[in-house]
């Protein structure tokens, strides 16, 4: 449900807490959790909430990498996504410096 309301509103209130609870779920379900993040980000109306979620979108991606797969797919997506607005610290978790 989060996912799609992320594809209709683009936003989650309050986002710090949703962004939380994704880190708690990227375990368990890690290509939708990165794919709920990488929507958060596009609908961000704010730059200093990628700084705030830095913590959140290295733990999401850090455990999405361990299920491999289709997993990794998504990270790059959100990877792409951030760097493409000027994140570029994030780079390093795809290893080799990002696509």
């Amino acid at each position: 449900m989060l996912r799609e309301t992320l594809q209709l509103a683009g936003v989650a209130e309050p986002d710090g807490m949703v962004m939380d609870q994704l880190v708690k779920w990227a375990p368990q379900w890690p290509a939708n959790v990165v794919e709920c993040a990488r929507l958060m980000v596009e609908g961000a109306d704010q730059p200093w909430k990628m700084e705030a979620w830095q913590s959140e979108i290295r733990q999401i991606v850090h455990a999405a990498l361990e299920g491999g797969g289709d997993d990794r797919e998504a990270v790059t997506r959100l990877i792409n996504v951030l760097g493409a607005r000027g994140y570029l610290q994030y780079r390093d978790l795809l290893g080799g410096g990002g696509d």
